[in-house]
């Protein structure tokens, strides 16, 4: 059976890893991550190098609806509903993760033609 986390990935095409504690992650930009929560929410984490980015981003996110959970100097971390679209959207693109890119067959065939070529002629 999938976890919160895992279907969320699935939903939105995300790319999901594990953290250096073992737990399931979406590996964001600039380190920040969206974890599962273990309570049927998931999670934002968000880590800045100074407090004004820090307390800009919060207030975007409290505005949204999204729960505090941790609010350090440069960073902190957020709660929210995964079935709530608007609060999915924020939160992927508060955490900068981009979707993975789904090829048509037709793209694919393309794209493995053309490294074909390129290795062909780098081994002639």
């Amino acid at each position: 059976m999938k976890s919160v986390i895992e279907k969320f990935a699935d939903t939105h095409r995300l790319r999901v890893c594990g953290d250096e504690c073992g737990d399931t992650v979406v590996p964001g930009r600039k380190r920040h991550q969206i974890f599962d929560n273990c309570d049927g929410r998931l999670g934002v984490l968000l880590m800045f190098d100074c407090s004004k980015e820090w307390n800009k981003h919060r207030k975007f996110l409290t505005a949204a609806g999204f729960e505090l959970r941790q609010d350090a100097h440069t960073e902190g971390t957020a709660l929210f509903n995964p079935g709530d679209q608007a609060q999915s959207k924020l939160a992927i693109k508060m955490t900068g993760v981009r979707a993975k890119v789904v090829l048509t067959p037709e793209q694919a065939k393309a794209r493995s033609a053309r490294l074909e070529a390129y290795r062909s002629g780098k081994a002639a």
